[in-house]
């Protein structure tokens, strides 16, 4: 049977010193980086350009100044996506390029683009399935091995491409994988203007464990686990009774719609079921995810939330 545990946790406010930061709570967050195992948070203060650190104190939360970041010439690191941090570097990630900064302010760029282009046999064209292209960097990063792993859509060849990036010699290597690009696109609305693209659709997550890489979506509770040595691969499927499976909203728009009907559409499959990414959960080897259910009525105040537990053999806990 099942086991459906019901939680109710005591949830407290606690208040926020911005200090001099810049920051307020009418600003839109910028790019972070957790790091629960240390429990210490970093965030990238744009009104300075540098990295801040989140401290916790009695009643309430602050923010420590940290490093500045260049803005200008040889060492200068702009426009990152996300970020993260690694026992010798801080890795800056944009939509097209990795960049890592040691302690001796070193910087190495790696344009993916052109990293990628000899490894495929035609012309490779990065193509966007999401306005992230690398989605959440820092849990598919391997620490022990400076291994770094993402998704990249080719539109040259409509095809996803998974990439392993060693960050101690600086080569890109592409991984054979079993996602499949058609049932990943099931629930995209791309448009092309001139450049522009509107996109609703995230690339796959990924976790690393070692060599092993679960790889999640945000329309499934499928997942895989693939090692990245070897190509194999374990296909899971776990099925609950307290949410759908997988987003079932089938949306069809006609040639050349107009901005509103795409963005109504892009709105029914977001208000479908949706799934975050599998991280690690707790210190006995178990992992977890969150669940949004379905939206009622466009009211994302009253949709149901379920924290997902695994054990360490991925197994569901409702299983």
């Amino acid at each position: 049977m099942p086991n459906y545990v019901d939680v109710q946790e005591d949830i407290k406010k606690r208040s926020f010193d911005f200090g001099a930061t810049g920051l307020s709570s009418h600003t839109i967050w910028p790019p972070t980086y957790y790091n629960f195992g240390d429990h210490h948070v970093i965030v990238y203060n744009p009104y300075r350009h540098g990295l801040d650190t989140l401290k916790k104190g009695k009643d309430f939360f602050y923010l420590v100044r940290g490093i500045d970041l260049e803005k200008e010439g040889p060492g200068a690191i702009n426009d990152f996506e996300s970020f993260f941090s690694t026992d010798t570097h801080q890795v800056f990630v944009s939509n097209n390029a990795v960049i890592t900064k040691n302690e001796g302010s070193n910087l190495a760029y790696y344009n993916i683009p052109k990293m990628i282009g000899p490894l495929v046999s035609g012309p490779f064209v990065i193509g966007r399935l999401t306005d992230n292209l690398f989605g959440r960097i820092h849990s598919s990063f391997d620490q022990g091995n400076d291994l770094l792993y993402f998704f990249v859509f080719d539109g040259a060849d409509n095809i996803l491409l998974l990439c392993k990036l060693d960050l101690t010699i600086g080569v890109l290597e592409l991984i054979p994988h079993p996602v499949d690009v058609q049932e990943l696109k099931k629930f995209q609305i791309l448009i092309d203007d001139q450049g522009t693209y509107i996109a609703n659709q995230r690339l796959p997550y990924i976790h690393v464990i070692d060599q092993e890489l679960i790889i999640s979506f945000n329309y499934s509770a499928d997942f895989y686990i693939l090692n990245s040595n070897t190509g194999k691969y374990e296909k899971i499927s776990n099925r609950s009774e307290l949410f759908p499976s997988s987003k079932t909203v089938d949306v069809r728009l006609e040639n050349n719609p107009d901005i509103l009907k795409v963005m109504e559409a892009m709105d029914e499959i977001s208000a479908d079921v949706e799934f975050g990414a599998i991280q690690k959960f707790g210190s006995e080897g178990g992992f977890c995810r969150l669940v949004r259910g379905p939206v009622i009525n466009q009211d994302y105040s009253n949709a149901d939330f379920f924290l997902e537990i695994f054990d360490s053999k991925l197994l569901s806990s409702e299983n």
